[in-house]
This record gives C-alpha cells, sequence and structure tokens, in this order.
C-alpha cells in the first residue's frame, strides 16, 4: 500500500513518529490532489525582490520571496525561514538562468537534516525554534525543533540535477562582477504583481483608452457611412469592452499570469478581425507557465501594435468650400490621397429630380485644376475632367438618399495637372438653387 493512505487510528496504539509522518504525507497528498485540479498552475512566485547589493558584487541573494513550489511547497522568505545563501555566480556567464531549487519527495528517503549539516538531499533543513504556549497565562517559552523547506539557488547542472527547480531571474551577462539581469526575464508566478506582467497591463489599458478616446471623437462627429464607419463603431464596442475587463483585472488584488493571458489573446483576437488584412491574428503561441516570457511577449507586442496603429479608413471625405455663385473648391492637403483612389462627387437638389440631375448635371459642370478654372469656364468646347454616373457606388461610400453619383474621370488629360495644382475646382453654370455637393476619395485597394 502507498506510504500516503490515511493512518488507521485506534485506541490503546503504541504511537511512533512514523504514524505522525504518515498522517502528514496523507493530508498533503489530500489537499494536493483537491487543489490541483480546481487550480492548474498552481506554482510560482506570488511576490520577489533581489538583492541588488549582492548583485553588483558578483552573487545572487534574494531578500525577500513567497511561492509554492512546483511539488506544492509554499515557502515565505524572511516571515518562515531565512533566504538560500548567495551564490557566486561565474564570470562567463550568459543568458544563464538562476533558480530555486528543492529535493523531490521520494518514497522511503531522509526528508529531514540538520541545518548545520547542509544536506543537499534532504527536503527540509531542521533548526532549533524558541515557542511559547498559547493557553498557559505565564506564556511558557520551550525549544521545539522545526524544519523548513531545504532552498538553494542553482545554475549549473550540478546545482540543479535531480531537484524541483523554480526559475527566478535570468543573467544576461556578468560586468565586472556586477550581475546584468534579462529585464523581460518572467519567471513562473502566481500572480501578475510578481513580474513585469502588471506593467504591460497598465500599459495596454493606457493604449486601449487613447484609441477609444479617438474613435469616440470621430464618431461624435462624423457625417461618413458604409463599411469604414460600420468598422469603426464595432471597434469602438470592442475595445470598450476590453478595455472595462482589463481595468476590473488591475484592480483585483491577484491576478494569476493564465488568467491575464486568456483575457489578451482573445482581446487580440477580435482586434485582428476588424484591423488587420488578414481578418485573423496571426499564429499566437499556447500558454507556458515555465516560459511565460515566450508566451506574453508575441500577444503583448501584437496587441501593441494593433493599439498604436491609426485605424485606416478606405474612404476619406474632401472638403469643399463655397467660393461664388455656382463656384467650389477642393483645397488639395493631401496628394498621395488622390494618387491613390478614386474620387466621387455626390449631387442632390430637391427642385430637381435625379434622373434630371443624371442626365444634366455632367453637361453643367466644370471640374479642373483651379489654375485652369477662368479657361474651362470660358471655353465651352473644353469640358476639363469628365463625370460618369454611377449606379451602384461603391460599398464604402453611405449612400444618402436622394443623391446621384459620379465619379471623376481620372484619365482625363487635366487630371494630371491636378496633382500640381493648389486645389480642385468645381464650376456649375445654370440654376440650382438647392444644391448640395460632397466629394468622396475611395482608396483604391492594394
Amino acid at each position: 500500500m502507498s506510504d500516503r493512505n490515511r493512518v488507521a487510528w485506534r485506541e490503546g496504539m503504541f504511537l511512533r513518529p512514523q504514524h505522525f509522518q504518515a498522517q502528514d504525507r496523507f493530508f498533503e497528498s489530500f489537499f494536493a490532489a483537491r487543489h490541483d485540479w480546481a487550480l492548474p498552475y498552481s506554482w510560482g512566485f506570488s511576490e520577489v525582490e533581489i538583492d541588488v547589493g549582492l548583485a553588483e558584487l558578483g552573487q545572487f541573494a534574494i531578500k525577500s520571496a513567497k511561492g509554492i513550489m512546483p511539488d506544492g511547497t509554499p515557502f515565505s522568505i524572511p516571515g518562515d525561514q531565512p533566504p538560500p545563501s548567495p551564490l557566486a555566480v561565474s564570470a562567463q556567464a550568459r543568458d544563464a538562468d538562476i533558480y530555486v531549487t528543492l529535493p523531490p519527495r521520494q518514497s522511503g528517503a531522509i526528508e529531514f537534516a540538520e541545518d548545520e549539516a547542509g544536506s543537499l538531499d534532504a527536503r527540509f533543513a531542521v533548526g532549533e525554534t524558541q515557542v511559547s504556549d498559547n493557553f498557559s497565562t505565564d506564556r511558557a517559552i520551550e525549544a521545539i525543533e522545526t524544519a523548513a523547506p531545504n532552498l538553494r539557488f542553482g545554475m549549473t547542472p550540478d546545482e540543479t540535477d535531480g531537484r524541483l527547480l523554480l526559475g527566478v531571474a535570468r543573467v544576461r551577462e556578468v560586468s565586472g562582477k556586477k550581475l546584468v539581469f534579462d529585464d523581460r526575464y518572467i519567471p513562473p508566478a502566481l500572480d501578475i504583481r510578481a513580474t513585469r506582467l502588471k506593467g504591460a497591463l497598465t500599459d495596454l489599458i493606457g493604449r486601449s483608452d487613447q484609441m477609444v478616446g479617438e474613435l469616440a471623437l470621430r464618431a461624435a462627429e462624423t457625417i461618413e457611412g458604409g463599411q469604414d464607419t460600420y468598422r469603426a463603431f464595432l471597434l469602438l464596442q470592442t475595445l470598450n469592452r476590453w478595455g472595462a475587463i482589463l481595468r476590473h483585472l488591475a484592480t483585483l488584488p491577484a491576478v494569476h499570469p493564465e488568467r491575464l493571458f486568456e483575457n489578451l489573446v482573445g482581446m487580440a483576437g477580435e482586434i485582428s478581425t476588424l484591423t488587420r488584412k488578414e481578418r485573423r491574428p496571426p499564429e499566437l503561441p499556447e500558454y507556458d507557465h515555465e516560459n511565460l516570457q515566450g508566451c506574453f511577449d508575441p500577444v503583448i507586442d501584437l496587441l501593441q501594435t494593433l493599439l498604436s496603429g491609426e485605424f485606416d479608413r478606405s474612404v476619406e471625405p474632401l472638403d469643399l468650400e463655397a467660393r461664388g455663385p455656382g463656384s467650389f473648391m477642393h483645397v488639395i492637403k493631401n496628394r498621395t490621397l488622390l494618387k491613390q483612389s478614386y474620387i466621387y462627387l455626390a449631387v442632390a437638389d430637391k427642385t430637381k429630380s435625379m434622373e434630371d440631375i443624371r442626365k444634366r448635371f455632367p453637361s453643367v459642370c466644370k471640374i479642373g485644376p483651379n489654375t485652369k478654372m477662368r479657361e474651362l469656364v470660358a471655353n465651352q468646347l473644353q469640358s476639363g475632367i469628365a463625370l460618369r454616373h454611377t449606379t451602384t457606388p461603391p460599398t464604402q461610400l453611405h449612400v444618402l438618399p436622394g443623391y446621384v453619383y459620379f465619379e471623376l474621370d481620372r484619365g482625363a488629360a487635366d487630371w494630371a495637372e491636378v496633382y500640381d495644382a493648389p486645389a480642385l475646382g468645381l464650376f456649375v453654370a445654370d440654376d440650382w438653387p438647392e444644391l448640395k455637393l460632397e466629394l468622396w476619395a475611395v482608396k483604391q485597394k492594394k
């Protein structure tokens, strides 16, 4: 039978140390069996502070640490035990991981050894502790032997082979005896506050809030429509939802890295649908509790990229300024936009039918570079940039009722001169008392 089974207590037993040791093993295995299924990855640091002073001298040590070893053994430094002895790091160390180590539990093996003996194989180091009687009013003090986990630091195979390992730091190099740590390393953790993940969460919340502010302002001021407007509202809705979730995580007293990872990959997937050309995220790593840097960095980098870029709109409004009776002008501010877009003119007038607009407007409208508008208006034979009626405007445009849509002929001879002109001119002859015009640039698909 297993040495972890429950002790069969009965009256009249002659108690020996083995009975209590077996009872300890039973309770430890009992709680571990229930706990491990309920809370996977329930090991790592909940807090850790490296001794920077000793690192300047080429030695690794910690001032304080709390956590659980991979086998479920908890530790608290310096609350329940002193820190492990400092580890001298070789000057040749490069990208070397430092571990907190502990001998594993083995059936039949000696688990306890005197602290003075310095045994590497014992799981627990035995020391004397002064304990007071909590029941007696005179608070009598008695010296008893207690055991704390026999934690050691290790880097080389001689220091780590055959022992449970919990990564605590990574030495990038040793410069003049000083240990230079890899700031991007993330040790296995029970709480993101023990790592740089808390700072990454705060950064993502800030980036999300900034993009939400820009999208909300655009939503309040927009007069455009179509696919881009709908997609911008969906992105705003997505960021508002995930931003609230991230802020909730940031206020919790403790957040396990796996829970943060689950939310970040979900957020990355939804935002990728709305912002990436592929409409899906790139392949992301699986959660790896022993390699948090390897699984978190690609996800965090992707989110930072998605939240830092501008929302790519496929349609842009072009302002038309009235410059006199029937005269309008668009001051060119973005020549690249004109070169890479199809230009559409939306026309409406309540005094005329849509069929009348479709037939008559192209013949009474002169369009060209503003430097040639006087010549175009005076010369009845020179038409400038022609208008072509389109019965099905691009889906990017929000088609307004009562408007007729025309596309500017970019193959016209005068179109090339528009790129060098200060503005695009437009003149409408005849009587159009309630004329309304909108000029749009629809970007070409790459």
